[in-house]
């Protein structure tokens, strides 16, 4: 399988034009086009960026606090109001004063982990998304993440669409928000707004999780791929391993698209399935025009990006 095109280097010295989507003309990332307000070289200064499916960006980097842009009706941009934002606009002071470490977002709602291993959370909550216990209403500005994770330490956090993942520094997976697909793997019950454990073995340590719009993966400790979520009929279905993959490469991180899953080997290696394959035996490894090149880093929603080791990028 074959990435559609190499992003041309050249494009990306001049990243000052608009979206030509059906939307509204509407401010977009890396996909190829840029918030017309930013350079690339401003760009490149930024510590993190994160996107959603719809058209939502936050950025956050060194001396420029948090910047967010985009589609904002359910307050998710968490600045205080329920106002679209087409350029970055910053985010309210009860954001910026936690000092987001790590900031993730679902459909319409935004987690954010702070230095100290605490989750807050902002946005829509019509699924329990949020986790502080309740489903009714927006929340313009953060709540707590509360239930068992209130005290543990989180160290990843990530968005699906109307379910939440957290990660803590012991190797456990939480979840919390809709489970009508069984996003929330072996919680019983078709939504749950408080984070309850996800149960992944006794003594398994998992290290990374990824999450797609209603399917999530965890990798363990060993390179071993957990999978739960759409397609596995029950909300109580349990995550099953999921792999065959060749004895000498190792998985060292997982990528839940918005229709397929991805694994990155050490061998810089990269395969696809499709997210209903649970006892999937045949992946597809993406090839490059420009082997032996190794892909070094890859992320995905509805479109997919790999980046090699000789610094070339394909979608």
């Amino acid at each position: 399988m074959r990435p559609t095109s190499r992003v041309d280097p050249s494009l990306l010295s001049n990243l000052r034009t608009t979206c030509p989507c059906f939307f509204c003309r509407f401010p977009v990332d890396v996909q190829g086009e840029m918030c017309q307000c930013l350079s690339f070289t401003e760009f490149a200064r930024l510590r993190s960026l994160s996107t959603c499916w719809k058209l939502r960006y936050q950025l956050y980097g060194p001396g420029k606090g948090i910047l967010a842009f985009g589609m904002n009706g359910f307050g998710q941009l968490g600045d205080g109001t329920t106002t679209h934002r087409y350029r970055p606009t910053d985010l309210s002071d009860a954001v910026t004063a936690l000092c987001p470490q790590q900031i993730s977002m679902g459909l319409s709602h935004t987690l954010a982990l702070t230095a100290h291993g605490a989750v807050l959370a902002w946005g829509a909550n019509g699924n329990g998304q949020l986790g502080d216990g309740t489903m009714d209403g927006n929340r313009l500005t953060p709540v707590c993440v509360g239930g068992e994770l209130a005290s543990k330490h989180v160290t990843q956090i990530v968005g699906g669409a109307y379910f939440s993942l957290a990660l803590t520094d012991k190797g456990e997976v939480y979840s919390w928000g809709r489970n009508s697909l069984g996003e929330l793997g072996g919680v019983k019950g078709r939504e749950r707004p408080l984070p309850a454990r996800v149960n992944l073995g006794e003594g398994r340590v998992i290290v990374q999780i990824s999450a797609g719009n209603d399917h999530a993966l965890a990798l363990s400790s060993h390179g071993e791929i957990f999978q739960w979520g759409a397609n596995s009929y029950r909300s109580d279905d349990a995550p099953i391993k999921v792999g065959c993959f060749p004895a000498e490469e190792r998985v060292v991180r997982v990528i839940a698209g918005a229709k397929c899953s991805y694994a990155l080997t050490d061998q810089g290696n990269l395969y696809v399935w499709d997210k209903a394959a649970y006892t999937a035996r045949i992946f597809r490894r993406i090839t490059l025009p420009t082997e032996p090149s190794r892909i070094v880093q890859a992320d995905a929603s509805a479109h997919f990006l790999a980046l090699t080791d000789q610094g070339h990028l394909y979608s």
